[in-house]
């Protein structure tokens, strides 16, 4: 089992980066159901921390898939080398620091309605990040005539 940390010096984050391998950790199970039963292309549209739930379904996946990954900063990125090394076709964004356009980086927001058309046309949209992002993605994609049944979404609360 492998979890993903952002420590942002919360005490709980910062709890879970103290931890060493052999270290016990109670748990709970998993909540949420962001796995679609679909033979169909994905394509994960995620922001910050939301990378995590979608790459854990990409990982696994047989079917073609594309990620779509917003991000502060470049430095920020988590999954960078499994990534680089997977058949995930990447487009990665900085919103807020400007990066040279090479290896994948994009300077500023992505366009959802611009996605849809560069993706297959029965493809399966996997959306994660804060849901202020979750609601306006998934809001695009339904203008953009993606039927509802072709989005699963998982959504975090910041403080």
């Amino acid at each position: 089992m492998s979890i993903t940390v952002k420590n942002v010096g919360g005490e709980f984050s910062s709890y879970l980066c103290s931890r060493h391998v052999g270290d016990t950790l109670q748990i709970s199970r998993a909540y949420g159901d962001f796995n679609p039963q679909t033979e169909s292309p994905l394509v994960g549209i995620a922001a910050g921390c939301g990378l995590s739930p979608i790459w854990s379904v990409m990982a696994s996946s047989s079917q073609p898939t594309f990620l779509y990954f917003s991000q502060k900063s470049p430095e920020y990125m988590v999954f960078e080398n499994e990534l680089a090394a997977s058949n995930i076709k990447v487009k990665k964004f900085s919103t807020r620091q400007q990066v040279e356009e090479k290896d994948g980086w994009f300077n500023g927001r992505f366009n959802v309605e611009k996605i849809v058309h560069e993706t297959p046309e029965d493809a399966h949209f996997l959306v994660c990040g804060s849901l202020p992002f979750v609601r306006d993605v998934w809001q695009k994609l339904s203008a953009a005539s993606v039927n509802e049944l072709k989005i699963s979404t998982e959504t975090f609360f910041e403080q």
